[in-house]
């Protein structure tokens, strides 16, 4: 949960809280999780029996900012998505450094990318094995507690690596870019007439846009003090139970009911 602690996130909670767009009524999120397009299907993260699900092992980030943003937490879910790209027949143990085809694959471990910085892994497994059941883009409606709608977006074969939001509210819209390059924004659109302003946000390093950094010493101050922290277990499992409402929908094609926490 460390990404609602980086500065772009704060600086988004910051004018949502102020009030500049009214109300939030509607948020969109597309999770772009291209890293080189298929980084996820190259280890056993491509495997349900070791993951679930990616939105549950990668998309819980961009779900609790979703959360955050609607100031609640989902309570219905309507999701469809599967596997369009990765998968297929190759052999399980088959490794880019062993493949024929090498050469003319635009998976090839060897010339990965993440977030437009190279990350060559010559031995990583093929992305067309047998084995690869988990999907690869997922589309979800989602009703929160508070009347808030959210459609979330999730990719894993766009060559963008980048979260992007608008978060819309009756007064006007602010529109938020996170990603690991550290080209942060935030774009306020008010409905009075006046243009759009974009303002870029800064981290001091520590990965995450600043966020680890920041939620270590939140952490820190917490135990030093006594007093509670936030993000808490409880926003920790919203995210988890919505993740795991969406595949149960996607695998059954009807929509799903998210419970509420055990009293």
């Amino acid at each position: 949960m460390q990404i609602r602690t980086s500065v772009v996130i704060a600086k988004a909670r910051e004018i949502i809280d102020s009030g500049a767009i009214g109300d939030v009524k509607l948020i969109i999120c597309m999770d772009y999780v291209g890293r080189s397009g298929c980084f996820f299907r190259r280890h056993r993260t491509r495997r349900r029996d070791q993951v679930r699900s990616l939105t549950l092992q990668k998309g819980c980030h961009a779900l609790d900012l979703c959360n955050l943003f609607a100031g609640s937490a989902p309570v219905r879910v309507f999701a469809a998505g599967g596997r369009a790209v990765f998968g297929g027949d190759k052999p399980n143990d088959l490794k880019c450094s062993d493949c024929a085809a090498r050469d003319g694959c635009q998976f090839n471990g060897a010339r990965s990318t993440i977030g437009g910085i190279s990350y060559p892994d010559r031995e990583s497994l093929c992305v067309f094995a047998a084995e690869t059941d988990v999907d690869d883009h997922v589309v979800a409606i989602l009703d929160c507690a508070n009347g808030v709608k959210i459609n979330y977006v999730e990719c894993y074969f766009t060559p963008e690596y980048q979260v992007l939001f608008d978060v819309i509210g009756d007064r006007g819209a602010l529109a938020v870019r996170y990603a690991m390059d550290e080209r942060l924004w935030v774009e306020l659109r008010p409905r009075d007439g006046r243009s759009a302003t974009r303002i870029p946000c800064y981290s001091e390093g520590g990965g995450h846009g600043g966020g680890d950094r920041t939620i270590i010493r939140a952490l820190a101050r917490a135990l030093e003090t006594g007093t509670p922290m936030h993000p808490d277990i409880l926003d920790g499992r919203h995210t988890i139970a919505t993740g795991e409402a969406i595949q149960k929908s996607l695998d059954s094609g009807r929509p799903m009911d998210i419970p509420p926490p055990p009293a």
